[in-house]
């Protein structure tokens, strides 16, 4: 079965939440991000406006070695408050299960072609086992604010 769009939120003034409020349950979903900072923003993720201690992760920035935590409240991309970041997660999504997500993203680190992107890697799951995920929350819980065109999409198919 195809991929089809099951939701988009790009920011129109700054803000401090991308979500997406009412999406389709399906099996598998391919979220994309790209939160643009204005002053300090920490992009961090719940799924059905879930804030239990409900997510574990375990982190890995330029291939160096794992960091891990459990029992948390939301899924943070530990990434420098400044940094443009872009992100892909890919979720497994059936109701009965633990939700399972692999999450690579990529940040500019300094501006400019002498300096290299950074990369990290998240896999995280979602303890929940009698829902399927139909909302998705980006917010930043920094000083600053999301930038006029942050956007988060998502996917889906069966």
């Amino acid at each position: 079965m195809a991929w089809a769009k099951l939701g988009t939120t790009t920011l129109t003034s700054t803000g401090d939440d991308l979500d997406i409020t009412s999406m389709t349950g399906n099996k598998f979903l391919c979220v994309m991000c790209q939160p643009i900072p204005s002053g300090d923003a920490r992009p961090k993720i719940t799924l059905n406006n879930d804030g239990g201690s409900n997510y574990a992760r375990r982190r890995s920035e330029d291939g160096g070695s794992d960091t891990t935590d459990v029992s948390q409240t939301l899924i943070p991309f530990d990434r420098s408050p400044t940094d443009l970041v872009f992100a892909i997660s890919y979720m497994a999504n059936i109701s009965t299960e633990e939700k399972l997500v692999i999450t690579f993203l990529t940040t500019n680190n300094t501006n400019g072609a002498g300096n290299i992107p950074k990369r990290g890697e998240i896999y995280w799951k979602w303890v929940n086992t009698s829902d399927s995920i139909t909302r998705i929350d980006l917010n930043n819980t920094d000083t600053g604010d999301f930038a006029i065109d942050s956007n988060i999409s998502a996917l889906g198919t069966d």
